[in-house]
């Protein structure tokens, strides 16, 4: 295996490493600000482990310095996981950066309530991705666990390996 299979291959491991926590820390809340909050902090936990794979021995010196959100979001954004291969395509980042704006929205103000209009913005750029077309279908809560499920996926896909004769 070379190098580039073995760094995609990473990439899916770390798919499936993640996974079930993803949907435990989503099942144990009940209120969709916990579902916002929880979804952050868990997009937050991919783009570090993001950072490690694409920076491997530099990543703990890069992380060490308090980047925030927006930051990793902006590191993340720019790296390759190989040649020609984005840790993330645009459309995820600036998907993530309105989910990093809902949630500070929401979490320096007591009882700032979200709206439907918010929850459709999280998909925007997105729709020709989605398996669904109404997306406040079953309401919001069931919304942004679908929008955790789906940035998920988009941000930690499944790749296949290919023959490469490299």
């Amino acid at each position: 295996m070379n190098q580039r299979q073995e760094q995609i291959l990473k990439l899916t491991e770390l798919r499936y490493k993640l996974t079930p926590s993803l949907m435990e820390h989503l099942s144990d809340t009940n209120d969709i600000v916990g579902y916002i909050l929880k979804c952050h902090l868990f997009t937050e936990s991919i783009l570090d482990e993001l950072v490690r794979l694409a920076l491997k021995e530099n990543a703990e010196a890069v992380l060490a310095i308090g980047l925030t959100y927006n930051n990793k979001l902006i590191l993340v954004s720019k790296l390759n996981i190989v040649e020609n291969i984005e840790l993330i395509p645009e459309y995820v980042a600036s998907s993530l950066r309105k989910l990093n704006q809902l949630r500070n929205k929401i979490s320096h103000k007591i009882g700032e309530n979200v709206t439907d209009a918010e929850i459709i913005e999280l998909f925007m750029g997105l729709e020709k991705e989605l398996p669904y077309k109404e997306i406040l279908e079953h309401g919001q809560k069931t919304a942004i666990k679908r929008y955790a499920a789906f940035i998920f996926s988009c941000m930690l896909p499944k790749l296949e390996l290919e023959n490469d004769t490299e």
